[in-house]
């Protein structure tokens, strides 16, 4: 098959995974219904006006995820699709014009099995939500990710990376199912693209499939919550090692406060006004203080019930 006929027969899906709810996901539903894409919404909270919902965007499924983690949620809802593409952008943020078709053209290449794009802070929000932006996705900002390069720049400026956005990502489908069917834990996107870059797929990001993160994660901004996702991720990077090697890692960990720090505040010279640089750097601070914690424990303890915790 030839990468044009390929691109032509290619059928995006999309799903978005409610954080936040209300009028959040209201204001992504509306974006997202300009493409005229498939689309299913994995609500996250009971209260959710389900029937108003049906009602408003009747050609959406909603589908109620009883307290299931992020990831299990992604999970549900690529299998609950079957179009050759599939999406998936949390409804803290917005996709911007042309969106829909830079999704598309990111897999002109039939070697490109997953794609990302940048993703820019509103301006509007508080410190620690931009402190956690600065953190989650400082290093795909427009005037940034580029950093992110492991190669010379594709055709239509796509780049090749190991790492995506875990609100603005898509895969082809048939190659992401077989990955994630018996995964306890779900779509994790880290751990997903590694086994993809081992089994010599692609991975790119492409500058026009760009979203602004714009609305409040109360949840994923607390501090217990962060250091849930480091202990998530120490647990599973460490699982079936031995305690000697579980002890150095946590050892490790000791430098991960400043370290992480540095990194975020790098990446809020580019992304935050300096008049707000203060506050959003000691949000950062503490936030990635709490993810070192976690790291630290999760290295010793393994992932507990952190997972319950991605919500």
């Amino acid at each position: 098959m030839n990468e044009e006929n390929h691109q032509d027969e290619a059928v995006l899906g999309i799903v978005i995974v409610s954080l936040i709810g209300g009028d959040a996901l209201r204001n992504c539903l509306l974006r997202i219904m300009e493409t005229e894409a498939p689309c299913v919404v994995m609500l996250g909270t009971a209260e959710e006006d389900i029937t108003g919902l049906r009602k408003a965007f009747p050609s959406v499924r909603f589908v109620t995820s009883a307290g299931e983690p992020v990831p299990v949620r992604r999970q549900h809802g690529v299998q609950m699709l079957d179009t050759s593409l599939v999406a998936l952008i949390e409804d803290s943020s917005l996709p911007e014009t042309g969106w829909e078709k830079a999704v598309v053209n990111s897999f002109v290449d039939e070697k490109t099995a997953a794609a990302g794009g940048p993703v820019q802070l509103t301006d509007t929000l508080a410190g620690s939500y931009l402190a956690l932006g600065c953190g989650e996705y400082g290093r795909f900002h427009p005037r940034r990710f580029t950093l992110l390069a492991t190669g010379s720049v594709l055709q239509d400026g796509l780049l090749p990376v190991i790492r995506l956005p875990g609100n603005n990502l898509a895969y082809r489908r048939d190659i992401l199912l077989p990955l994630i069917k018996d995964e306890a834990q779900g779509l994790i996107e880290g751990e997903v693209n590694n086994r993809l870059l081992e089994k010599g797929w692609m991975i790119v990001m492409n500058p026009a499939m760009t979203v602004s993160y714009a609305h409040a994660d109360m949840h994923g901004a607390r501090l217990k919550t962060r250091f849930q996702h480091g202990r998530l991720f120490a647990g599973n990077r460490v699982e079936g090692s031995s305690w000697q090697v579980r002890v150095i890692w946590a050892m490790k960990s000791a430098v991960l406060p400043f370290l992480l720090t540095l990194r975020g505040m790098s990446s809020m010279r580019y992304a935050v006004k300096p008049s707000r640089w203060p506050v959003v750097a000691s949000w950062i601070f503490m936030m990635e203080s709490a993810w070192a914690l976690g790291e630290a424990i999760g290295y010793l303890r393994g992932v507990g019930h952190s997972l319950e915790a991605w919500s």
